[in-house]
């Protein structure tokens, strides 16, 4: 799977998630390491995502907020 899907498939998994999913789990489930999750977070913020980071990253949309820790 090249970068820009699996950067589709983090942004909805995060959206539609109503809990944190880690890293970790992101990593296993798209088949790739944690360091690409991390890179793919950092482009998908880069391309006008708003992410918080502090311990955990927060994706916030106006009406749900989604957490990504790592």
């Amino acid at each position: 799977m090249n970068g820009e899907i699996r950067r589709a498939k983090i942004e909805n998994i995060l959206k539609s998630s109503a809990v944190p999913v880690p890293g970790v789990t992101l990593a296993k489930d798209l088949d790739v390491s944690r360091q690409i999750i991390v890179s793919d977070i950092a482009l998908l913020r880069a391309n006008g995502l708003t992410i918080l980071s502090l311990s955990l990253i927060h994706i916030s949309e106006p009406t749900r907020l989604a957490l990504i820790s790592y």
